[in-house]
């Protein structure tokens, strides 16, 4: 079980650059999805993102550029099971 304050997307909504930030887990990989359900995005571990194994903490910037404005969903595989959550695009 992951407690939802575990990883935090911000900001939300977002323009042009999203970041993912783990506290407790080691993310293994991020899959985004965008209102259609749509594969845009998934990265596995080593990809855009700085860990510090010493504390097991993660951090993802992802550029948003090029996506449109709308809701996207954000899965995560982590250390201790998966997670969701959603977020906007302006």
């Amino acid at each position: 079980f992951i407690k939802s304050e575990s990883i935090q997307a911000s900001p939300n909504p977002f323009i042009d650059k999203l970041s993912i930030d783990s506290k407790e887990y080691s993310i293994l990989n991020v899959d985004v999805y965008n209102e259609h359900g749509q594969l845009i995005f998934s990265s596995n571990k080593g990809v855009g993102e700085i860990t510090d194994p010493e504390r097991q903490k993660t951090h993802y910037e992802l550029q948003t550029t090029n996506w449109p404005s709308g809701i996207y969903l954000l899965n995560f595989n982590t250390s201790h099971g998966a997670f969701s959550t959603k977020v906007v695009k302006q």
